[in-house]
């Protein structure tokens, strides 16, 4: 059990390190699901749909150079943003991510 809240962690300081070595990411946190990983991300102000995808996928980029494989899924949302907590139930990581899904 310690074991594997240890691993969580060590992932979650992985992802978030990678997602912030992206020019205008300001903050970051994230979780993972067995086949998902989430990240959300504050930004300095993005002005243009376009900088906004390709801020993304630099995102996006960075996570699976870091390592990760599985689907990543990257938001801006600061309601995304401030429902991730690090107890989360993988209920609420399920319902978060249909949430996502319902808006791409």
């Amino acid at each position: 059990m310690i074991l594997a809240y240890v691993m969580a962690v060590v992932c979650a300081f992985s992802i978030e390190s990678a997602a912030m070595s992206i020019d205008k990411v300001v903050a970051v946190k994230c979780f993972e699901t067995s086949n998902t990983i989430v990240v959300a991300a504050l930004t300095e102000p993005i002005f243009s749909r376009t900088e906004n995808n390709e801020l993304k996928e630099k995102i996006s980029i960075a996570v699976r150079e870091a390592g990760f494989t599985k689907r990543i899924i990257v938001s801006f949302d600061l309601d995304i943003y401030s429902k991730i907590k690090d107890d989360m139930s993988a209920e609420q990581k399920t319902k978060l991510i249909e949430t996502l899904d319902s808006r791409s």
